[in-house]
C-alpha cells in the first residue's frame, strides 16, 4: 500500500504471505515446508530539498506447516539520513539493527531434530541467533560523470541480547576510499 498525502512525507506499508521450503543448509535440500509472513513499514521525510530521512522496519516469520510452530523470525529496523550539499556533494549515514533467530530443523514426518552422522559420531543441528548493529557513513563527490570521490566508514557490532544495547561488542570496522577520474579529449 502506498500513501502519499504530502509532498514532504511518504509512508510505505507492505505485507506478504507465501509457502516456502525450509532448507537443510549442509546438504542444500528442502526438508520441510513453512508458511512465511513478512512485511515492512517505512516513513520517509523530506523536510527540505537537501535533507531526507528514512526510518523503517522489516520483519519475517516462518511457521512450520506441520504443527504451526515458529521456525524462524527476523526483525530489522533501519534509519537513513542524507544531506545533499550540492548536485555533486552529499553525505549519508545508515544505522541498521538485525535481530534473527532460527529454530532447530526438524523432520516433517516425526518432528524429530535432523541429525548428521560422520563415521561413528552423530550430531544434530541446533538453532541459531544473532543481533547485529551496522553503522555506515559515506561522503560522495561527483563533480562530473566518471569523476568520483567516495570516502566511507562502516562498523559492525554484536548485541548479546536483542534490542538491549548493553555490552555491545565490536566485530569489525573499516574505511574505504575510491577516487576515479575520467580523461576526456
Amino acid at each position: 500500500m502506498w500513501v502519499n498525502p504530502l509532498n514532504w512525507a511518504r509512508v510505505n506499508l507492505r505485507g506478504t504471505w507465501s509457502e516456502t521450503p525450509l532448507f537443510d543448509f549442509i546438504t542444500d535440500t528442502p526438508v520441510d515446508v513453512a508458511n512465511s509472513w513478512s512485511g515492512d513499514a517505512g516513513l520517509t521525510l523530506f523536510p527540505t530539498t537537501q535533507l531526507s530521512a528514512e526510518i523503517g522496519v522489516r520483519f519475517s516469520r516462518l511457521y512450520r506447516q506441520r504443527d504451526g510452530s515458529l521456525y524462524s523470525e527476523a526483525t530489522i529496523p533501519r534509519a537513513r539520513i542524507q544531506y545533499q550539499f550540492s548536485r555533486a556533494l552529499f553525505v549519508r549515514t545508515i544505522v541498521e539493527y538485525g535481530s534473527q533467530e532460527r529454530g532447530v530443523l526438524q523432520t516433517p514426518d516425526s518432528g524429530r531434530q535432523v541429525s548428521y552422522c560422520t563415521g561413528e559420531s552423530c550430531f544434530g543441528l541446533g538453532g541459531s541467533g544473532s543481533n547485529d548493529i551496522s553503522a555506515e557513513a559515506l561522503l560522495s563527490y561527483e563533480p562530473t560523470p566518471g569523476t568520483v570521490f567516495f570516502l566511507g566508514y562502516t562498523r559492525l557490532m554484536d548485541d548479546p541480547e536483542a534490542f538491549r544495547f548493553r555490552n555491545l561488542r565490536p566485530e569489525s570496522e573499516g574505511m574505504f576510499m575510491k577516487l576515479s577520474y575520467r580523461f576526456r579529449r
